[in-house]
């Protein structure tokens, strides 16, 4: 069993050494899976324990880093930590947008990371700017039909009712 006190533990020993390949691996695979099981706390915990050894093997603006990053950031959004969500996923953003450039989907999926803690905290008109940026980097990139081009029209029209605009 994964209890908070063994996730602890595993947190300790990444910080102290570098995890192979396979053991990083694992955690990952554990991480998403309790992320799927919507243990939010486990998996936040696990993906702490797996970021300083991706930043130690893969240097701490690669975009391994930036995927536990926007794990991190959705995670504690969901966990109703806003702020420690932003600085993840501003960090996450930093580096997509380095990397990838500025209308690549990852970057849009972290974008709408953002505008998703501040819709949750009923900060529309923040959230609003970054749910109409990562919309138009989907219209763009994606298919008419595609699932997350529908979420984000749904996020931008839930976003827009927030704020009182129905027309």
């Amino acid at each position: 069993a994964w209890t908070t006190a063994c996730l602890l533990s595993l947190s300790a020993s990444a910080n102290a050494q570098g995890l192979s390949k396979q053991e990083l691996k694992q955690r990952e695979t554990k991480a998403n899976e309790l992320l799927k099981q919507r243990k939010h706390a486990e998996a936040a915990a696990l993906y702490e324990s797996i970021l300083p050894a991706e930043e130690m093997q893969h240097g701490k603006e690669s975009l391994e880093v930036a995927g536990v990053l926007h794990q991190l950031g959705y995670l504690h959004n969901e966990l109703g930590q806003y702020a420690k969500a932003d600085g993840y996923n501003r960090r996450c953003l930093a580096i997509r947008e380095a990397k990838l450039g500025k209308d690549d989907l990852l970057v849009a999926s972290t974008v709408n990371n953002i505008a998703h803690g501040f819709y949750q905290q009923k900060k529309y008109a923040e959230a609003l700017p970054f749910y109409e940026r990562s919309l138009k980097i989907r219209e763009k990139k994606l298919a008419k039909d595609h699932i997350n081009l529908g979420n984000s029209l749904l996020n931008h029209a839930n976003t827009q009712k927030g704020l009182g605009n129905y027309a």
